[in-house]
């Protein structure tokens, strides 16, 4: 049964905070916060997840991943269907991430950041 969690992760520069499951508009999604100018991979204009979430979200039924990038204020989201459908495993020395163009991350006009507190962190890989 699918409940509200951030997910920790372990990559070779250490353990982070991948994002939080919640659900948004009574479906289960997957939340994180990015930086274009610091996370998204130049080369292929591109947006990344760690292998190893794929798994833990298609296990809760998430349906949707929403990232708010800091720098421009600006919400988006991809089905995880569509995720998986476009995404391409590569592992540039951060372990394997599957790579989508950023071009099928839909913007979501009027959505805030979500500041939403989960105290429960579970680590997945």
């Amino acid at each position: 049964m699918p409940r509200e969690r951030a997910l920790m992760i372990k990559t070779p520069s250490g353990e982070k905070i991948a994002g939080k499951l919640l659900t948004i508009n009574g479906e289960w999604c997957f939340y994180r916060e990015v930086s274009k100018s610091r996370h998204a991979f130049k080369t292929f204009d591109a947006w990344s997840i760690q292998a190893s979430l794929l798994p833990v979200l298609e296990a809760d039924g998430v349906k949707w991943i929403y990232q708010y990038d800091k720098q421009a204020g600006q919400m988006y989201r991809i089905k995880l269907e569509e995720f998986k459908k476009k995404a391409v495993l590569r592992n540039f020395g951060e372990g394997e991430q599957y790579y989508v163009s950023a071009k099928y991350f839909e913007p979501v006009p009027g959505m805030e950041r979500i500041t939403k507190w989960i105290n429960s962190v579970e680590l997945v890989a």
